[in-house]
């Protein structure tokens, strides 16, 4: 990974989660949009920060309150049951699959007129 300030963020993406280049990881980069009109959080900065908060350098990016890995099915689970608690109805929260992550983000760059 590698990351700057006003820069961007990059991340070498493979299956299982963060890989390095050398282990054939795809890399994905985030650019720092705090400098543009948004007034929403920047998820390159976002990054940034969430890497100086875990205290394993070495372990996942984001990791379960227990430290591990957090699998698909456990976020989708956490994505549903914050649905379930913001008054989505039980049958729209059940649809949200492990893909609402990228929908999402792919939404908010678009809204913040980023292009993707």
């Amino acid at each position: 990974m590698e990351a700057t300030y006003g820069g961007k963020v990059t991340l070498f993406l493979g299956e299982g989660g963060l890989k390095t280049a050398a282990e054939g990881g795809v890399r994905r980069s985030l650019s720092c949009i705090c400098a543009t009109p948004s007034t929403l959080a920047c998820p390159c900065c976002d990054i940034i920060n969430q890497l100086k908060a875990i205290k394993d350098k070495d372990g996942p990016l984001f990791p379960t309150g227990a430290g591990g890995v957090c699998t698909k099915a456990g976020v989708t689970a956490a994505y549903r049951s914050i649905a379930k608690q913001l008054g989505v109805a039980e049958s729209v929260a059940q649809a949200i699959s492990g893909h609402a992550g990228r929908v999402a983000g792919a939404l908010f760059l678009t809204l913040s007129l980023i292009h993707i």
